[in-house]
């Protein structure tokens, strides 16, 4: 008789084990946090360190470190996204290579990059435009504003099923990489195909719905720094500005990093599930 994998995960070891038995993704990513809690706060002080620098020297940031602080937030979403899939694969108990880790970096950056060109490609909301310009939604919507926003507003939520698309298909190939499984584009396809219904339902009740509340938090902090030039702020009242500025976006980087951890959670079963059902089908 055929086994039934739609509810198994399988182990590091190859053993299968239920799902039942297994930990939810919530609860398992506060387990990876506890477990990692020193490295966490370690990085935590380093990104706050560099924020600060915002209020104590606010130009010199905008000028200069603003860059700075964008690769290390990229940085930041790629290791939480290792951790994730490290803790979802052996629970913290490694060793992985450096040959894997880099291989793993590379392909995670190489991810992100596609996400951010198709997506932009996609849809442009600096210009409200569709397929490299292709298609400008103004136009469209016939200076109906309310059309227009409606129309903005399906650009969105079909770019993020676009992105969606790619990551069910590529993203368990970031796992494999850990694993040195060098199985090419065909093999990863089929294992996301058959992990597809895992994978959206996870991410949808546990990292998206993260980063929706990062995406609401951070436009808490766009809100306060577009009203800013309102103002005549005096010294002290900049500072108390400033800070609450970074408390803010410190806030997001914060949310941001438990979703890609958790994200990394859910493709590390992902894979597992994907190979288990390829090889009840012999594929």
């Amino acid at each position: 008789m055929a086994v039934d994998f739609s509810e198994k995960l399988v182990t590091s070891d190859g053993e299968l084990v239920s799902s039942g038995a297994a930990l939810g993704i919530w609860k398992e990513t506060f387990c990876a946090v506890s477990f990692y809690r020193k490295r966490f706060g370690i990085l935590f002080l380093a990104l706050a360190t560099l924020k600060l620098q915002v209020v104590l020297f606010p130009f010199f940031f905008m000028t200069v470190l603003a860059p700075a602080d964008d690769l290390v937030v990229m940085a930041v979403k790629v290791l939480a996204l290792y951790t994730g899939c490290a803790w979802g694969l052996a629970g913290g108990k490694g060793p992985w290579s450096w040959k894997n880790i880099l291989e793993f970096m590379f392909k995670a950056l190489l991810l992100f990059l596609l996400l951010e060109v198709t997506g932009s490609w996609y849809f442009s909301p600096a210009t409200n435009t569709m397929f490299g310009g292709e298609v400008r939604l103004t136009e469209l919507s016939q200076d109906n504003n309310s059309y227009e926003l409606l129309l903005v507003l399906v650009a969105f939520l079909t770019e993020w099923l676009w992105e969606l698309v790619i990551v069910v298909l590529l993203a368990t190939g970031l796992p494999a990489a850990l694993l040195a499984r060098r199985q090419g584009f065909k093999r990863t396809f089929k294992r996301g195909y058959a992990a597809a219904v895992y994978i959206v339902s996870r991410l949808f009740i546990g990292p998206i719905l993260v980063l929706t509340v990062a995406l609401i938090w951070s436009g808490m902090a766009f809100g306060l720094g577009t009203g800013v030039g309102r103002f005549n702020l005096d010294p002290s009242q900049k500072i108390e500005f400033l800070s609450y500025i970074v408390m803010l976006s410190l806030g997001t980087n914060t949310i941001e990093f438990f979703a890609y951890l958790m994200a990394g959670i859910v493709l590390s079963r992902a894979y597992q599930l994907g190979e288990a059902r390829l090889a009840e089908s012999n594929e």
